[in-house]
Order: C-alpha cells, then structure tokens, then sequence
C-alpha cells in the first residue's frame, strides 16, 4: 500500500460542496499522521468558510494525564478548531465502547446541528463501529421500511413511535422526532425484529441513513511508518517518562484503565530502574509497530 491509503479522494482545497449532514471519518494507524492531516483538511475548508470540528476516536486520547504517550494534539492544535472527546476521563475511570457510542453520536449530532461539519479521527477501529451501532441494532431493509411505513405522514410516525417506543420518544431531541427515516427505522426494529430501539445500550444503529459518511483510511509503508515511530519515540521520550513518572506518583492501581497505554508499563519499568532508556526506547518502538499491524487490520475492515 502507499503511503496514504483512503477509500475516498481528497477533495480538492479550491472546491467544496457543502453537505450539512455530511461525516468524515478519518481511521489511521499510528504514526500515520491522523492529526495532521485532520487539521490540514480543516484549514483547507475554514478556507472555503466550512467550519470542521474534531472528534477523537482514540481509545488512550480520552484519558487525563499521559498526552505526550497518547499522542494527543498539542496545546497550539486543540486552540485552532474545536476538538471533543479528548482528555476529558480520568485515569482509574473505565470506559466502553457502548459509552463511547452514545457520546459521539450527541456530540456529532449537535456539531450538524449547528451547521458545522464533524471530523471523527482516530485509531481504534470499533469506536467507529460503535459510533455507528451497527453489531447492536438488527438490520431491516430500507424497502422493507418503507412498504410498512411510507405511507405514513410525520405525525402519524410520531404516535406510532409513542405508542410502541415510548422511552426511544422521551430520550428523542426535536429533529429526531420529525426526522420520518428515523421514526421508520425505530418502528421496523419493533415490529420487524420483535425488539425495541432503546433497548440497544450504544448508538440506534442508523447512522448511514441520517448522514452522508465519507470514509478515509490512512497507512505507510512500513518501513516508513517504523522510521516515523522512531522518530516519535526519540523526540518524546523524555516527556513521556516525565509525565509516566507524575502519573506513579498519583499511587494509582496498576489496574487503572488509563495506565493499560500502549508503552506505559515499559516506561514505568524505566522510571523504577528496572531497565535503561534505550531498553525502554526499544520496547515503545516494538509495542507500537505491533500495535500499527493490528490496526491495519482494522483499517481494511471498516
């Protein structure tokens, strides 16, 4: 594969369409260059007067505490376009996909909403499924949907919907409970599958059919991509060890969620003396090309 692999071309900084449902996911291995490229889209479009906003899809980016070990942007980066979902957990505190799913999916839905375009980047494959819901939530057939329900006007979807959903309608926001695609769908996995809509712990399984889903995957080589990884390993060591060492002192659990970081524990291995820097600087280096492989895995999945 070359050195950026995307499903969907780059569209081109002199041209833009502006979709107001439009969703852009951006998936890529680490070392890859997500942030970059995310921030370079989003210069390109505030260019156009398109307003883009960043949503993490990393599941080590949402923790408090480790940002130069997680490779979250930079101070300077997150001041440029509005960024959600990164930083904001404590350490010791779990997180799930379902969680991750219903978080996104608002957050995404309010960015729309206000007419701006969400930019969902990251490296953990299945919060981009869980931000769709697509393992939890049967399928019907849109045709199946609209033979049953077509004929029916918004309100009278929206009794039905109360009638037969009613904790799916009190959770519903205003669009959702004009939007006929939406009721339609929550009345066919009723109906159809004999389960309700807001049984389903993550997100409601629709997100194709509400928006227009432009899809782009980012790989190296990889030889490149470890010559990347080398390089990030030798320029933040320092600080990663800085900030492992803070997070030690804090005496938090070795089971604590945040502390499962890829890298964290053969650091922590080198703050106590255990083993050298080089040994440590080796060990990173090894656990994220390994980490790179498994997400391109991924990558040719979504």
């Amino acid at each position: 594969m070359g050195s950026c692999g995307r499903w969907d071309a780059t569209p081109p900084a002199t041209e833009v369409e502006i979709v107001t449902s439009k969703v852009i996911f951006l998936f890529g291995v680490t070392g890859s260059g997500k942030t970059s490229r995310a921030l370079g889209y989003a210069r390109e479009q505030a260019a156009l007067g398109v307003r883009v906003e960043i949503v993490n899809a990393d599941s080590r980016q949402i923790y408090k505490g480790l940002p130069v070990l997680s490779a979250c942007p930079t101070a300077a980066e997150y001041a440029e376009f509005p960024h959600h979902l990164f930083e904001f957990l404590a350490l010791d505190e779990p997180y799930s996909a379902g969680r991750y799913g219903r978080e996104a999916r608002a957050v995404v839905d309010d960015i729309v909403a206000r007419g701006a375009v969400p930019l969902v980047v990251g490296g953990t494959g299945f919060y981009f499924t869980a931000l769709e819901g697509l393992p939890e939530v049967p399928a019907v057939p849109v045709a199946e949907l609209k033979a049953r329900y077509g004929h029916m006007s918004v309100d009278a979807l929206a009794a039905r919907v109360r009638e037969v959903d009613p904790d799916w309608w009190t959770a519903a926001n205003d669009s959702e409970r004009r939007n006929p695609q939406r009721m339609m769908r929550v009345l066919g996995v009723a109906e159809v599958t004999g389960t309700l809509m807001s049984g389903y712990g993550a997100t409601r399984g629709d997100f194709r059919e509400v928006y227009e889903v432009e899809q782009w995957v980012m790989m190296r080589e990889r030889e490149e991509l470890k010559a990347r990884l080398r390089e990030r390993v030798d320029a933040g060591f320092e600080a990663m060890k800085a900030e492992v060492a803070a997070v030690m002192a804090r005496g938090l659990t070795d089971d604590a969620p945040g502390l499962q970081t890829l890298g964290f524990a053969d650091l922590a291995a080198c703050v106590r003396g255990e083993i050298t820097d080089e040994d440590a600087k080796a060990l990173l280096l090894k656990g994220h090309v390994g980490y790179a492989k498994r997400q391109e895995t991924w990558g040719r999945k979504l």
